[in-house]
């Protein structure tokens, strides 16, 4: 990972033990509570490939070889090969103060190709890791705790977007992006 690399720390805590947790953070669950991942496919012997959406539109893939993998404990990985999108991370389970259930910590390091003008690119067009990253999680405690994702009538925007309906959708007519 390039020295230059920003780093994310997140966290949250979830109603559920941490092997439960753990259990459910493997590949063919992510696409369902990140949001801007659409699939990530098992290579096995620890190997994944991932494809997201990046800023505006572009789709962005990658490899990654999980590097730690204690089971309920911890999952780290890094992003190998030639990427758009250098990164590292792990995704930490432990009990969480007081009998609460799980904290969930994740800690990443990102470079995007490109360094410092990328980055500026991706904010330009609403893309914040470390806000992606406390929404997934979010996501996940939804998951875990209801069994679903609920998302409300302003949730279909990706961005920022005023808190006041547009003039369609109090007609009655509702787009869906």
């Amino acid at each position: 990972m390039p020295d230059n690399g920003t780093s994310v720390v997140r966290s949250i805590t979830i109603n559920c033990s941490p092997a439960e947790a753990y259990s459910y953070w493997r590949p063919e669950n992510l696409y369902r509570f990140m949001t801007y991942v659409d699939e990530v496919t098992d290579l096995g012997n620890g190997m994944t490939h991932w494809k997201v959406q990046g800023p505006a539109g572009m789709d962005v893939e990658w490899d990654a070889e999980i590097v730690l993998d204690e089971p309920n404990r911890v999952i780290a990985w890094r992003s190998i090969g030639e990427t758009r999108f250098e990164n590292s991370g792990s995704v930490q389970f432990t009990d969480a103060p007081g009998g609460r259930g799980t904290k969930v910590r994740v800690e990443m390091l990102y470079d995007p190709t490109g360094g410092g003008f990328t980055t500026a690119i991706s904010k330009l067009f609403g893309v914040d890791v470390g806000s992606q990253i406390t929404h997934d999680l979010r996501n996940f405690k939804q998951l875990i705790e209801i069994g679903e994702v609920t998302h409300s009538d302003a949730s279909i925007h990706r961005s920022k977007h005023p808190a006041r309906p547009s003039r369609e959708t109090e007609r009655g007519v509702r787009r869906v992006a």
